[in-house]
């Protein structure tokens, strides 16, 4: 039986492969039931590519990891993702994330200086008001997923029409012209593959050993499909 969560403020904190539709569960979720959609992804995309920011020396070598697919400083995310987080939760605000935490560092901090976000959330939120679930789907699926994924340049949305058979030319949205990230060129998707199994893997290990219950769920099905088996955890 899934826990009951509190219906206050909480955290829903969404894992799975690059592909798997962290980001597309992470927005219905979100209009659903009142939740902030935490991307980080797009906020450290957003952060490196920050053209005000460009000359900066830490930046410019973020930058680079993040272009090629390779996970970031955990020093660098922890500590501009920390920062939000907490000011998010002292504002009353319920989120949801996907694409964080990205490594134990990042998930657990250290024992000297660094809070991780997952002590983060049990400070702020209450275990009884955060979930963890898991989007179960094979390399291949992420893979063809990832190669297919188009977003929008106007509302940032991310579109994967095509990996489901689905013509589409501009976004459905707001009819903004479509592009194709960087990040979704095939050999850097296996790349970021690599990093997802050696340091994201690991975090949902920990949980597991401490005790936390990781909700698995069948991601190859259509979104909406998937949508509705994480609705039922929560509601």
């Amino acid at each position: 039986m899934p826990k009951k969560l509190n219906r206050g403020k909480r955290a829903i904190v969404i894992f799975g492969y690059p592909g798997s539709g962290k980001s597309t569960q992470a927005v219905l979720l979100a209009e659903k039931f009142g939740l902030y959609h935490f991307n980080t992804g797009r906020f450290v995309e957003n952060l490196v590519h920050d053209p005000e920011l460009a000359s900066h020396p830490d930046i410019q070598r973020e930058k680079k990891l993040f272009d090629t697919g390779k996970l970031m400083d955990s020093d660098f995310v922890l500590s501009h993702t920390g920062r939000r987080v907490k000011e998010l939760a002292k504002g009353g605000e319920s989120i949801v994330f996907s694409g964080s935490p990205r490594a134990l560092f990042d998930a657990f901090g250290d024992k000297k200086h660094h809070e991780g976000i997952i002590d983060i959330l049990m400070k702020l939120y209450g275990e009884e008001s955060v979930l963890f679930v898991l989007l179960k789907v094979t390399q291949s699926q992420a893979l063809a997923r990832n190669s297919h994924r188009l977003m929008c340049s106007v509302c940032q949305s991310p579109l994967l029409g095509s990996a489901f058979n689905l013509k589409i030319t501009a976004c459905p949205f707001c009819g903004g012209k479509l592009y194709k990230r960087t990040l979704d060129d095939p050999k850097t998707i296996r790349v970021r593959f690599a990093e997802y199994e050696e340091k994201t893997a690991p975090i949902i290990q920990e949980l597991q050993k401490r005790g936390f219950v990781i909700y698995e769920i069948g991601a190859h099905a259509m979104p909406h499909t998937v949508f509705h088996k994480i609705a039922k955890l929560i509601s």
